[in-house]
């Protein structure tokens, strides 16, 4: 391991983590890849995320705590510029990180000059039980695609080349929740190479304390959605990719109205979409083919793909 050099940076933001924060770190500090540097971030966190990062005296990892909170997007573009890897690891507070993570994503990027690289994932509960998996597109042309209609891969599933996200302006602090998904059309409209591994190579944990999203959270959100939809279509050549864009972005639109709909004068705007025919006609093929006959695939290759534990 070179502390000096390392060629691997990994990158997690932490606020308010304290009750997972140690499994995650310690995914990370067991890694069978070795050159790496382990930057931690405090975003000015109020419980004992602090405690629990300094209870580790491993060289590896580099704190850095934020004078104020300046959130998700500001925190990594700063982690970014203060690293020294050339490859840059993601992984969120809560999660984990297969002890072959690096090992696997470092030797997968440097075989096939890409940019970004994301692998398939497995959702844990609170207590680490395996609830399913998520798989996400291999084919580099339904990665592009699927970028479309939403992310190719959990963010914190991905190593990403340092200068070529630094090329494109790192993430946008425009966005609050969908800062990912910007960031990997920005890297697709500057044609940087985008994969996956079709391994589960992290662990998403899904558990009651994550933030639920809010009635104005819901509002960004939604809103968030239709922008990226429309700025992504300009990369689509598919017509089943095109019309599946246009579906889910009917989809926002209505769940975007529909938290108004006590509101008068909400509702004539919210018929509109209701009468906006060829939303309308592609939105219920969407119903059918998620919700009904559970076959998304027949329709387009989605952005992922559920399936339960056994």
């Amino acid at each position: 391991m070179n502390n000096r050099n390392p060629i691997v940076t990994v990158l997690m933001p932490v606020y308010n983590g304290e009750k997972y924060l140690a499994d995650a770190i310690e995914s990370i500090l067991n890694q069978t890849y070795n050159n790496f540097e382990f930057i931690i971030i405090d975003d000015c966190s109020t419980d004992n995320s602090l405690r629990v990062i300094c209870s580790y005296l491993d060289d590896r990892i580099r704190l850095i705590k934020n004078k104020s909170n300046i959130g998700q997007s500001s925190t990594m573009n700063k982690g970014i510029k203060l690293s020294k890897g050339k490859y840059i690891v993601r992984l969120d507070q809560d999660d984990l990180a297969d002890l072959k993570r690096l090992e696997k994503q470092v030797q997968f990027i440097c075989r096939t000059n890409s940019s970004i690289v994301g692998s398939w994932s497995q959702i844990i509960d609170q207590n680490g039980n395996i609830n399913g998996y998520i798989q996400h597109p291999v084919d580099p042309s339904d990665i592009l695609n699927s970028l479309c209609i939403n992310v190719p891969f959990l963010h914190s599933s991905v190593i990403m080349d340092k200068e070529a996200i630094l090329a494109i302006g790192c993430y946008s602090e425009e966005y609050l929740i969908a800062m990912d998904w910007h960031l990997w059309i920005k890297a697709a409209k500057h044609g940087l190479i985008i994969n996956n591994i079709p391994e589960v190579l992290v662990s998403f944990r899904r558990h009651a304390m994550q933030t639920t999203l809010n009635k104005k959270m819901m509002e960004i959100s939604c809103k968030e959605n239709i922008r990226l939809l429309k700025l992504s279509r300009k990369l689509l050549n598919n017509r089943s990719y095109f019309k599946a864009s246009m579906a889910w972005e009917y989809h926002n639109r209505l769940k975007l109205d529909l938290q108004y709909f006590k509101n008068d004068n909400k509702i004539k705007p919210l018929m509109g979409k209701f009468f906006n025919l060829t939303g309308l006609f592609e939105y219920i093929k969407l119903v059918f083919f998620y919700k009904i006959i559970n076959r998304p695939k027949y329709l387009y290759t989605p952005p992922y793909v559920y399936l339960k534990a056994c």
